[in-house]
């Protein structure tokens, strides 16, 4: 049986990452709500993009994104890989002192714990 290819690899952790952020989003002290998820640019350096609201913070468009590559897609897998995204994203909004931003541009995203 043939590996699976880089594309089915990232198609598989944008499915898997979605669903968590689907399921767990809005179960956070500030609320996520998934916008929009997205695969960008060729390995090694492809990201997913996280694109989300909270009704916490009405008009506040949030972002997160890594390089799945650096981040060990291939030797992860992308189950386990989702997991770990999650997690960073989940850490970033609910650690003490940190949670969303209390300030968002009008025209622009709010980068969460930037990876790239």
């Amino acid at each position: 049986m043939d590996a699976p290819s880089d594309k089915q690899l990232a198609l598989e952790l944008q499915e898997e990452l979605q669903g968590l952020l689907v399921e767990r989003g809005p179960q956070l002290t500030s609320p996520l709500v998934l916008a929009n998820l997205s695969l960008r640019g060729r390995p090694p350096d492809t990201e997913v993009i996280v694109i989300m609201g909270s009704p916490s913070r009405p008009g506040c468009t949030f972002g997160y994104r890594a390089r799945i590559w650096e981040e060990g897609l291939r030797s992860f897998g992308p189950s386990r890989l989702a997991t770990y995204l999650w997690l960073n994203i989940e850490e970033i909004v609910e650690a003490i002192e940190m949670g969303l931003p209390k300030e968002c541009p009008n025209d622009g995203i709010v980068w969460l714990g930037e990876e790239t």
